[in-house]
């Protein structure tokens, strides 16, 4: 009703405009396969070989005709998207946070809103806001009933609040805090 959404198999169309954009720009690769190893996961594996004269080049083709199929918001090279944990845009934040660069293709693509890769009813795997965003209840002692945050927070913020809750150190690999203040606690 009003939502742009669609479904499809966003890994074949991914990986055919890849494939096309980098043949057109490098020309045939060096023993006559294919660029692209797999698409999977929203993320595009190519050969190494293939790309290794011009990997620079080859990484940035491959994200531009990545971001171009039908049914893409964007994509990265997943050398842009290493340590970008601070960026201001929140999808590519998420990227950054869920990227295990070592198991992940050399591009990263997003799909546009409300579209399900291939037929699968229904997908939580997208770093869109209705998929990353939910609403967290807690309950315990020292928290006031019907308190509420304004501001977004993540899983690991359960983690951090308990902790304070326990008068325990938080993790140390914590990203989190508690403000001062919020809830009574100090």
């Amino acid at each position: 009703i009003g939502v742009a959404a669609g479904r499809g198999p966003l890994d074949a169309w991914v990986g055919a405009a890849v494939e096309a954009g980098l043949r057109r720009a490098l020309g045939e690769p060096a023993g006559g396969g294919p660029y692209v190893e797999r698409v999977s996961e929203n993320g595009v594996y190519l050969d190494a070989a293939a790309i290794a004269p011009s990997r620079e080049a080859a990484l940035r083709i491959a994200a531009t005709a990545a971001a171009k199929a039908r049914g893409v918001m964007t994509a990265y090279t997943t050398d842009e998207l290493r340590d970008d944990h601070d960026h201001p845009d929140p999808i590519r934040r998420a990227l950054a946070f869920a990227l295990v660069a070592e198991r992940a293709g050399e591009v990263q693509f997003v799909t546009r809103p409300y579209w399900v890769n291939g037929t699968i009813p229904a997908s939580h795997g997208t770093p869109h806001a209705y998929d990353r965003e939910v609403v967290g209840f807690a309950i315990g002692p020292r928290l006031p009933a019907g308190a509420s945050l304004a501001t977004p927070i993540t899983p690991g913020f359960g983690t951090v609040l308990f902790a304070k809750m326990l008068s325990i150190p938080r993790p140390s690999a914590a990203r989190e805090r508690v403000p001062a203040g919020l809830l009574g606690l100090r």
